[in-house]
């Protein structure tokens, strides 16, 4: 008997619609990435700038409350990193065809997410330090590994089993996870539950740590 075997045609079809890119893959990184960069570099000039210029111990001793001067900090970067992702995102869009395939709203909330989940971090370092520039560099050592451990410029699966490991537990892979995934798969909030959780503990563990920190440096 001879059997006649007809020949397979294979055809390949992407997850997303349209034409993908690398520029597609790699925007949502950096939107979350700069909300890091600027509330990471901002928090350090906005408290440790003004401990050096003594404006600081002026806002101390009027008749405000001390979570009203760090709400007023943190509201103003967050403002700024709003600003500056929102900007990324326009120049991603005109100048690199990047699409959004998912609810914009989700967008602005993980960029909201991704606040919350370093405004911790940041008044942490700035409680611990005097100087602006030694805030500044310890901002940058942290920022650094993140960015690239984070996931923003290549995928994760990529690297070495330790390197995942550390990857794991760094918040910008959960933002720029959650990015991705509402903006290149059309995810919904039930699909990226998994990342908000764990930047919203995250966000939240560092904030029950680093404001006690804060006022306690600023009775110092």
């Amino acid at each position: 008997t001879i059997a006649t075997v007809q020949p397979y045609s294979v055809e390949v079809e992407s997850m997303i619609e349209g034409d993908p890119s690398y520029f597609q893959f790699v925007a949502p990184g950096i939107m979350a990435m700069v909300v890091m960069m600027s509330l990471m570099t901002g928090l350090p000039h906005a408290i440790s700038y003004e401990k050096d210029t003594g404006t600081l111990d002026g806002m101390l001793v009027a008749p405000i409350h001390r979570m009203a001067i760090i709400l007023g900090k943190v509201m103003a970067q967050t403002s700024r990193g709003m600003i500056q992702g929102v900007i990324i995102l326009g120049l991603a869009m005109l100048l690199f065809g990047v699409q959004i395939y998912g609810n914009i709203l989700y967008v602005l909330l993980i960029m909201l997410l991704t606040v919350l989940s370093f405004v911790g971090l940041g008044i942490l370092v700035t409680s611990f330090t005097d100087k602006e520039e030694t805030a500044s560099m310890i901002m940058m050592t942290l920022m650094f590994p993140m960015m690239f451990l984070g996931g923003v410029f290549f995928p994760i699966e990529q690297m070495p089993g330790f390197m995942q490991t550390i990857a794991s537990a760094l918040p910008l892979t959960y933002a720029t996870s959650a990015m991705r995934k509402v903006m290149i798969l059309g995810a919904g909030l039930g699909d990226i539950t998994t990342e908000i959780t764990f930047m919203v503990v995250f966000g939240l563990v560092f904030l029950f740590i680093s404001v006690p920190m804060f006022k306690r440096a600023m009775n110092r």
